[in-house]
């Protein structure tokens, strides 16, 4: 596909590549189906489906024809692919293929007359964003008409992106609506799993993966080990949810009505309610420009997201005791007490009012060698349980936004190597308050004059310093000026104001290595680098080795740590062909789990052809 240029065209779906992201949509599809079905001229429609319309099988109305109504279904599901925002309406219409009426033709048109409308709006999936996985489920109760099975629907986004979504009747009749939230939990669950064991085979580890819906209730059986009589007639298949959430692999969370996604895939809303939804599950209109989109923090689902966790309590007790562990969401958030979600990314505070400078690298909106400053001002209501302010991407783009450059670890390394030639204790003062002595006071007795004085301590005189006073306060500034002396000018500008040498520790990581979500990053570059490693053409064994102990060393320094056995049979795996026929014994060889990479080398050093040297002899 790379020798025919940039992929902008495949099966339908139009794809645009940009140095920002891409972006996805079908509209040319859609103008085809609009001729197809001579609705050219048709009005335009503001939502794909009347909100309160309950269609049902309609006995009495007039029969339509069953190919053309067939044929409109399933173009309308071909267009699911890039139009999530119509997949509850067209899977309710969808079920009446059998014998369909006039009444289910209407709706079907009133689709693709929303369609009309809305050609330009697609898919937006910036380059720059987190790596997460969260889930959203949802269910109604008895929606089917017909059979009164309730309906499953669930969406997966993928560092805020939308990445899978689907509608589909459940299998049974549930007796309420817990059991139905139930239910459809279980099988959201088995799709995030499915995703997490895809990402795992590209390098890429997702733990505790959190599953929001709002029903308590359903939360209050997935985390409860034991069967109750209300619930001991639910299918086997679906308590396997129970099993993973007692394992850790999944963690079911609590959001309101208000913040669940998956709403849109449940029932017909109104224009106000629709349109919000469809902004937050990453839907953007073609037009729209690329630098705009990710002004509004290219993330418009981990936006909002803290707002929808912020009423979503933590489970803290697997089975939940509505007397001791029920959580208030009204309970009040303490100023000083930052509570984490999912790593650190739903940042779940209340404030009364804060205003926050963010320095934010440009790097995240476009390729520039720049800074741009933002300031973003972050208001509450007093009281109110909401933000109202940027979240997610904005704010970890703020705290992270200079990556990790490549030399930063090994200067790292070798900086703290000498400080601690200087003096064994000279690091204490990297992440420890300059030094103060302390004299302690004994404890004085109570008179009848005077009060108890407990035993405590207090700064000594300078003229009471001992030998190790001296040296450890002297200690405080050289540390502090070796490090000055060790920066590059320009980062010394920024950072010449430091008081501390922790103060000053602090911002050169901060700045240089990055926060969080940098660390993560270049962890799973170094996973990536791993899994991908080769030996260059025309490269000798003895650079291979270079490069890949270089690499060990790299991964190791990002926390990715392998063992002998996994070194040993990468490093053979990544030679040339030509090592093909001597390295295939080693493959399988036991002594590959005990065995040191230098051991290895020094194995196939001894087997490595030297080149010929020629004698002439000129006569």
């Amino acid at each position: 596909m790379s020798m025919i240029g940039e992929l902008t065209f495949f099966l339908g779906l139009q794809v645009k590549q940009s140095s920002e992201g891409v972006f996805i949509n079908q509209s040319k599809y859609i103008q085809y189906l609009l001729k197809k079905y001579k609705l050219n001229d048709a009005s335009p429609m503001r939502t794909p489906m009347a909100t309160g319309l309950k269609l049902h099988k309609d006995l009495s109305g007039p029969t339509v024809e069953c190919k053309l109504y067939r044929g409109m279904i399933g173009s309308l599901l071909y267009l699911i692919a890039s139009r999530p925002d119509i997949m509850f309406s067209t899977c309710i219409c969808a079920r009446y293929q059998a014998n369909p009426k006039e009444s289910h033709l209407s709706s079907v048109k009133r689709i693709l007359r929303y369609l009309k409308k809305t050609q330009s709006l697609g898919l937006w999936y910036p380059l720059y964003s987190r790596f997460d996985l969260v889930a959203y489920t949802d269910s109604d109760y008895g929606g089917c008409q017909m059979h009164r099975k309730s309906t499953s629907r669930s969406c997966q986004f993928l560092g805020g992106k939308l990445v899978s979504w689907s509608s589909r009747k459940q299998n049974c009749v549930s007796t309420s609506i817990a059991e139905a939230e139930y239910v459809v939990a279980a099988s959201c669950c088995s799709q995030a799993l499915w995703i997490q064991t895809q990402l795992h085979d590209y390098g890429c580890s997702l733990n505790k993966i959190p599953i929001l819906y709002d029903s308590k209730s359903a939360i209050a059986i997935s985390t409860n080990p034991m069967q109750h009589s209300k619930t001991k007639h639910i299918d086997i298949r679906y308590h396997f949810l129970k099993h993973h959430v007692e394992e850790g692999n999944v963690e079911m969370y609590f959001v309101t009505t208000e913040f669940q996604l998956a709403d849109l895939f449940t029932k017909a809303l109104d224009e106000k309610r629709f349109n919000f939804l469809v902004e937050k599950i990453g839907m953007k209109v073609a037009s729209q420009s690329l630098c705009e989109v990710s002004q509004r923090l290219c993330d418009p689902v981990l936006r909002d997201r803290s707002e929808a966790l912020l009423l979503a309590p933590r489970c803290e007790s697997k089975s939940m005791d509505k007397r001791s562990k029920k959580v208030s969401t009204e309970a009040k958030v303490d100023r000083s007490s930052v509570k984490t979600f999912v790593e650190d990314q739903f940042i779940q505070v209340k404030f009364d009012r804060i205003s926050v400078t963010l320095v934010r690298g440009s790097a995240t909106l476009s390729r520039q060698n720049h800074t741009s400053h933002t300031r973003t001002s972050v208001k509450l209501a007093k009281g109110s349980d909401h933000f109202n302010f940027y979240k997610g991407q904005l704010l970890q783009n703020a705290l992270d936004h200079n990556p990790i450059p490549q030399e930063f670890q090994q200067w790292k390394i070798r900086m703290v190597n000498f400080l601690e030639g200087i003096h064994p204790r000279i690091t204490e003062f990297l992440h420890n308050p300059p030094y103060i002595p302390l004299k302690l006071i004994p404890r004085v007795p109570a008179t009848a004059t005077t009060a108890e004085v407990p035993e405590h301590y207090q700064p000594k005189n300078p003229t009471d310093w001992d030998e190790e006073d001296k040296e450890m306060v002297s200690l405080a500034p050289k540390c502090k000026r070796l490090l000055i002396m060790a920066l590059p000018n320009d980062i010394f500008m920024s950072l010449d104001h430091c008081v501390t040498s922790k103060e000053l520790w602090d911002k050169i990581l901060r700045q240089l290595e990055g926060g969080v979500a940098s660390l993560k990053n270049n962890r799973t570059m170094c996973i990536n680098e791993y899994h991908e490693f080769k030996a260059k053409e025309g490269e000798s064994l003895k650079d291979t080795y270079s490069r890949f102990n270089f690499l060990i060393s790299k991964c190791k320094r990002s926390g990715v740590i392998r063992t002998n056995e996994e070194n040993n049979m990468l490093f053979l795996k990544s030679l040339r062909n030509e090592w093909l026929h001597l390295t295939m014994s080693m493959r399988t060889n036991q002594d590959l789990e005990i065995m040191s990479l230098a051991d290895l080398y020094g194995s196939l050093a001894s087997l490595e052809p030297q080149p010929l040297c020629c004698l002439i002899i000129d006569i």
